[in-house]
């Protein structure tokens, strides 16, 4: 931390390109889960017309933001009036679609329309998601739900971070191994996610990266399944110095105290422990065991909190025990 060969003419910034064609949001609401649509189109946010607006559009509007595959239409500026464009009208989608502007309808900005008839949508707030055939509801076979049917995701790509998605969705902490190769036996329907790649912050795997469902190259010999565990916080203390705020971070694991590498450690991670201990909501990280080598496994490697997360085992990682880091490598962090 701290050390550099820079100025502070050699300052990093960035320029973000805007949303892409077909980005949705719903404002308004009371929840996430319902509000009144908005569109992206050339640059600004515009609005939906509820002419021909239904149950079938709404569906679309909540696949796209991965809140199910449920919607119910609102019509009549129910979520108030919205400003700007009106972008879409006498929109008419068949059910199968992933992005509103594929639903046929006018022409973006052609409309007879006032913002007194803004549509909205209202999704349904359910876990579209199941563990089948494990010998536990911790483990299993993965199935979702689309379009009203149950089917299973490929193991192409799907790798720990995938796996810690579906296990959180689930209510677990965390996850202990992604299973491929239908570990948990063929499941039967349709093959409904391929190639799934997840960051991290995604809620379900319908946000994360993905073919367009129900476009899987893959046998249910393929099928994906999960072990989840941790309902409740992982065990974490800090080692190694005089203060109770900073030190060696160390969990416990199937009954036995470990350490953590350093391997992608910042100050989300940091965060995430001074959290989960109750010492504030900012961390420092430290690397390269600043606070002494630990002993026992290296328990974590390769964390990728966000920093938003209560428990160090619901971040992505490479997975408990898989790592080939020595203590030399233990992290560290101080909390503010």
């Amino acid at each position: 931390m701290g050390v550099h060969d820079c100025e502070h003419g050699e300052d990093a910034g960035v320029r973000c390109a805007p949303s892409p064609l077909g980005s949705v949001r719903v404002v308004n609401g009371s929840s996430r889960y319902e509000g009144r649509v908005e569109v992206y189109y050339d640059g600004k946010w515009g609005t939906v017309c509820d002419d021909f607006w239904d149950d079938t559009d709404a569906s679309v509007v909540c696949r796209m933001l991965g809140l199910g595959d449920n919607g119910t239409a609102v019509g009549c500026s129910t979520y108030g009036e919205g400003s700007g464009d009106i972008v879409l009208d006498n929109v008419r989608c068949l059910g199968n679609e992933t992005d509103l502007y594929s639903c046929p309808s006018n022409r973006p900005l052609r409309h007879d329309c006032k913002h007194s008839e803004d549509a909205g949508v209202q999704c349904l707030n359910t876990r579209a998601i199941r563990l089948v055939d494990g010998p536990s509801n911790s483990e299993g076979r993965i199935e979702v739900l689309y379009n009203g049917i149950w089917g299973t995701v490929c193991d192409n790509l799907f790798d720990m971070n995938a796996a810690y998605i579906a296990c959180r969705s689930l209510g677990f902490n965390y996850a202990l191994e992604a299973v491929r190769l239908g570990g948990f036996g063929e499941g039967t329907g349709p093959v409904i996610l391929d190639e799934v790649r997840c960051y991290g912050p995604e809620e379900n795997l319908f946000q994360c990266m993905h073919r367009p469902p129900l476009n899987a190259y893959c046998g249910h010999w393929e099928d994906a399944g999960v072990r989840c565990a941790g309902s409740t916080p992982t065990p974490i203390r800090l080692v190694g110095d005089s203060s109770n705020t900073a030190g060696r971070v160390e969990i416990s694991y199937k009954g036995h105290w470990g350490t953590v590498c350093h391997d992608d450690w910042d100050n989300d991670d940091a965060t995430v422990v001074c959290r989960s201990l109750g010492l504030g909501t900012n961390g420092i990280a430290y690397r390269y065991a600043h606070f002494g080598e630990g002993s026992g496994d290296v328990i974590l490697s390769n964390l990728r909190c966000t920093g938003d997360e209560s428990d160090l085992m619901a971040c992505p990682s490479t997975g408990p025990l898989n790592n080939r880091c020595l203590h030399f490598q233990d992290a560290g962090v101080r909390c503010l």
